[in-house]
């Protein structure tokens, strides 16, 4: 699996050949609009909530735990409601500066991740989204919007297939 790598990642021994299991949240609001959030590191870049599955925890519990730490929502489940999840995952890999960034720190990394997406209704006023997360945890965007799927085109191009198979999953978009 990692044939396609440099030799100093082939052999590095923090990276698995694994994928890190992840959950994608897809918020949408009344008007039909998704809830698109640009990151703090990179200008211009926007994603969905999304998240890394903890050992012993369940996906669905992920995903309110990645929505409350990233959205600064404290009680997401009073805000919006869960109506669907993807019947797979869809898998994305870390191109190489990443996978390089992420080990010259001394942290183990996945080849990529495997997002489990879940579509949900927004139903709030959109003031309770505050991008402040709870004590221990570090903030990732640095602002929202409202928008729709045509977004997808300002993803990080290793994301953006995994992003639009999980859309197309749960109906969001037809290919």
């Amino acid at each position: 699996m990692r044939s396609h790598l440099p030799a100093a990642l082939r052999r590095h021994p923090l990276l698995n050949d694994e994928y890190r299991e992840n959950v994608a949240a897809v918020i949408r609001n009344a008007r039909g609009l998704i809830l698109w959030c640009e990151r703090l590191d990179i200008a211009e870049a926007w994603q969905l909530p999304q998240g890394g599955v903890e050992p012993g925890e369940e996906r669905e519990e992920t995903l309110w735990r990645e929505i409350a730490e990233e959205l600064g929502i404290q009680d997401p489940r009073a805000v919006m409601t869960l109506v669907a999840r993807a019947d797979r995952p869809e898998r994305y890999e870390f191109p190489v500066p990443v996978l390089q960034n992420w080990l010259r720190r001394g942290r183990p990394s996945a080849l990529g991740q495997e997002q489990w997406f879940y579509l949900l209704e927004f139903h709030d006023d959109p003031s309770v989204i505050t991008l402040k997360p709870p004590p221990g945890c570090t903030p990732e965007f640095r602002r929202v919007c409202w928008d729709d799927a045509r977004k997808v085109e300002t993803v990080v191009p290793f994301k953006r297939g995994a992003l639009i198979g999980g859309l197309t999953q749960l109906g969001v978009i037809t290919p």
